[in-house]
């Protein structure tokens, strides 16, 4: 069993140790990161285990740590968007980096699809009749008026249908007259 070989790479505020896999992993995400760090192909590569940024580049080692980390999935990417931005930029100031930026994309898009699933079941919840179905989202059929004590005839049938007993609203001036309503998703 071999042991992995470790790079040193400095940053502002301290230093980072990680295998030459996981830079090796970093380096097909980032491939202009390879060259700041070690140099083109065409030129003298350093082979030197201590890396350093360029102080100009201003990476600081907790910031990149989590690049790093993230870019090639260690880590989830932070639910925070400041995070995401440094995220971002950082990997922006040192060449790109598609697949962290589609990780946040994709992370994006689920918080706004979750967030409309949560509107939706919001406007479900609310329309108990046709009148508060306001956005249009269920067929309703509506029984009645008739009173209270009696049964609805014709609710299996509407239940092999898809329908869905929700309310009965009780008549203005009529004691105990009741319209029954059902309701079922639009198609």
């Amino acid at each position: 069993m071999t042991t992995p070989n470790y790079r040193i790479i400095k940053c502002i505020g301290g230093s980072i140790i990680t295998s030459d896999e996981r830079l090796s992993k970093l380096f097909e995400e980032m491939p202009i990161l390879k060259m700041i760090l070690i140099g083109h192909d065409n030129m003298k590569i350093n082979n030197d285990k201590e890396l350093t940024f360029h102080k100009d580049l201003n990476i600081n080692y907790k910031d990149f740590t989590k690049l790093l980390m993230c870019s090639i999935g260690i880590c989830e990417i932070p639910n925070d968007p400041n995070e995401q931005n440094k995220i971002i930029t950082m990997a922006n100031v040192l060449g790109g980096c598609s697949s962290l930026e589609e990780k946040i994309k994709l992370k994006q898009l689920k918080k706004n699809v979750d967030k409309e699933l949560k509107i939706f079941s919001m406007k479900r919840q609310e329309a108990i009749s046709p009148v508060t179905d306001i956005h249009n989202l269920f067929e309703w059929i509506s029984i009645g008026p008739q009173y209270c004590y009696q049964n609805i005839s014709n609710s299996d049938e509407l239940h092999s249908k898809g329908f869905q007993y929700i309310s009965s609203q009780q008549q203005v001036n009529h004691t105990g007259v009741v319209i029954h309503h059902f309701r079922r998703p639009r198609t």
